[in-house]
């Protein structure tokens, strides 16, 4: 019985010890793959859109929005510039909105009052990024367009009430000129 005892004992030894070593094997491997995952999603750079929230003639308060998205990791600076000075008054940020992939997106948005020229300039710094993303927007992209389709539909608007005034005389002349009777041998002036 002491013999078989020794040989169980000198088994149960060797089957724990070899399941140590696979079990270190193991997490050595989880660590190494690991570590390739956290290096292949840690650098992702940021994409980013300069947009106004609403169209609307210069001169008028709009909002700029700037709109980082599809980063990682969360770590990033958004700022602002116009005409190459940076603003940092009215300037609003949402937190960091995670996408459920592992990366993330800000919205930073400037209050504005465009005039022509001004050159407003969203600056995003990153990890991923040897250098700042800058994207440009300028106040020409104002809604100059939308005024030029206002005074299409107000010229539009116009004529049709021309047109329809002459259709309402026109048949109020002819009308007023059936009910009116003349003498049948003087007839109309």
């Amino acid at each position: 019985i002491w013999h078989f005892v020794e040989n169980f004992k000198n088994s149960f030894t060797f089957k724990v010890q070899g399941s140590i070593g696979n079990i270190s094997s193991l997490n050595s491997t989880l660590t190494l793959e690991n570590r390739v995952n956290k290096t292949q999603i840690a650098n992702i750079p940021p994409k980013v859109n300069v947009s106004p929230s609403k169209k609307g003639p210069l001169q008028h308060h709009n909002l700029l929005v700037c709109h980082v998205t599809d980063f990682y990791p969360g770590s990033i600076q958004v700022r602002w510039f116009l005409n190459g000075q940076e603003e940092t008054a009215g300037v609003v940020s949402t937190n960091l909105i995670r996408n459920g992939d592992w990366t993330f997106q800000i919205l930073v948005m400037l209050e504005i009052t465009p005039k022509q020229g001004d050159v407003y300039t969203c600056q995003v710094e990153h990890p991923s990024l040897d250098s700042p993303v800058t994207v440009e927007w300028t106040s020409q992209e104002t809604c100059e367009k939308p005024m030029q389709h206002k005074s299409v539909y107000e010229t539009l608007g116009f004529l049709r009430a021309m047109l329809g005034i002459m259709v309402i005389s026109s048949l109020w002349l002819l009308k007023s000129l059936q009910t009116t009777r003349w003498p049948k041998d003087q007839g109309p002036l």
